[in-house]
């Protein structure tokens, strides 16, 4: 990412927080939302063609949702763990030949709009309540800004951009308390996370132009519920 690409993410993960600043600010009729999660970071690369659960390494997040309605929530979480990926034990020849293997720390802010497909913990006077669920699934996406504390590659890149996608589930517990669970992808658009891009090894191409690295986090959570209270109207005679 050049200076003029760092300049925009900043301006970009400062307009979405001023966003989330004055949606706190000015709705006063939804629902606050904080919580922690615990799970794993994974990645796929040139270490790592397919998906592999043996090179989860743990990872943790902290995050506040911003409930607009029972169906569509705003959330920033702040998420840190864990990658890793090798080829050591590959059985393809050039995998073999480079065994290569890498570790890392990777650090990340993101924003993300959540759709639940039900109508989760909708108010008891509202019109949604009699279809309300205690229980959902929903679909999550949106944007993140991630560093990783080895370089790389990358070049000491501050901020690197990833587009999370993924799905989740959400269960209301009490009133107030909640547990939920999601496994959600982040597409990078750099090849250097893991540090190989592309060579030649005996005259063979070590890695993929045309590919960019991901990487995916999977995890439980559990969040504590603030309700907004409404004040009556008062009327003077």
């Amino acid at each position: 990412m050049n200076n003029k690409k760092l300049r925009i993410a900043g301006r970009l993960l400062s307009a979405i927080f001023i966003f989330i600043g004055v949606s706190i600010a000015t709705v006063n009729a939804q629902v606050h939302e904080i919580g922690l999660g615990a799970g794993g970071f994974n990645y796929t690369g040139e270490l790592a063609r397919k998906f592999n659960p043996l090179f989860y390494r743990p990872g943790g997040e902290i995050f506040y949702r911003l409930n607009f309605s029972p169906v569509v929530a705003l959330r920033g979480a702040f998420s840190f763990g864990g990658i890793y990926g090798s080829e050591l034990k590959s059985k393809d020849p050039v995998a073999k030949y480079r065994a290569s293997e890498f570790k890392n720390s990777i650090t990340e802010a993101s924003v993300t709009l959540e759709y639940n497909f039900f109508n989760f913990r909708a108010p008891k006077d509202s019109r949604k309540a009699q279809n309300s669920s205690r229980i959902t699934p929903y679909f999550t996406g949106g944007i993140a800004f991630f560093n990783t504390q080895e370089d790389l590659g990358m070049g000491n890149k501050f901020l690197n951009i990833a587009i999370p996608v993924g799905l989740g589930f959400k269960f209301q517990l009490t009133e107030h308390w909640n547990l939920g669970g999601e496994f959600v992808a982040r597409k990078t658009f750099t090849d250097y996370l893991d540090g190989i891009r592309e060579g030649n090894v005996n005259y063979r191409r070590t890695g993929d132009i045309l590919r960019t690295d991901w990487y995916y986090y999977t995890g439980l959570t559990v969040s504590y519920t603030f309700y907004s209270v409404k004040c009556p109207a008062i009327y003077h005679k």
